[in-house]
């Protein structure tokens, strides 16, 4: 019943132009590397060893969005249509990046981690702290692309090509994301303007 009730959402949505699966993969691009570096800035206000910070914030993404592209790949056999996906999970983007910042600010008040005792207990718990905390907005980050993957997918005449220029439009975004915090968005407007910021860029896509 799932699948087949799926099946005629994906038959009754109206489908959006190719031009905007670049669209949302330019802007989830810089967005997501951008919601990146601010966990990274709230990370270091729990611990100080830098190495662990990346290590563990980096793992915590790379995870989740594989797990977000798994997700859409069981969706997708489910049935269920692009844009009905894009129109849930882009709400849920910045739904979930402020509850993001808000845990990590509770986290870091409780000073929960602090109280762990030894050093190798203490990185374990931290990097287990931030993959479940950022599996929520990273799920539904990490869905962003590979749903606008299948817009420009669909009218790609050549497929390697159209493929070729999507990763390049979301690299390069992601580039400028990575600038844009520290250069712009966290001098003009401090770091909690900031994340209200990106959690808007999201629900306004």
């Amino acid at each position: 019943k799932i699948k087949r009730a799926g099946r005629e959402d994906s038959e009754l949505t109206p489908t959006l132009p190719a031009w905007f699966g670049y669209v949302l993969i330019a802007a989830s691009g810089a967005l997501s590397m951008s919601l990146e570096i601010v966990v990274l800035i709230y990370a270091r206000m729990v611990i100080v060893s830098s190495t662990l910070i990346v290590c563990a914030v980096l793992f915590a993404f790379i995870l989740n969005l594989g797990l977000a592209s798994a997700l859409v790949a069981w969706l997708k056999r489910a049935g269920y249509a692009t844009e009905r996906l894009l129109l849930f999970f882009l709400p849920a983007s910045g739904v979930t990046a402020m509850a993001l910042i808000y845990a990590f600010t509770a986290l870091i008040k409780l000073e929960t981690l602090g109280k762990l005792g030894g050093l190798d207990n203490f990185s374990a718990r931290f990097v287990i702290a931030v993959v479940g905390l950022t599996l929520p907005a990273v799920l539904c980050v990490g869905a962003i692309f590979p749903l606008s993957w299948e817009l420009i997918e669909r009218r790609a005449a050549r497929q390697g090509g159209s493929l070729g220029l999507a990763f390049f439009v979301n690299k390069l975004c992601c580039a400028l994301g990575s600038i844009m915090v520290p250069f712009l968005l966290l001098p003009w407007l401090g770091l909690r303007a900031t994340c209200a910021v990106l959690a808007l860029g999201y629900g306004g896509l």
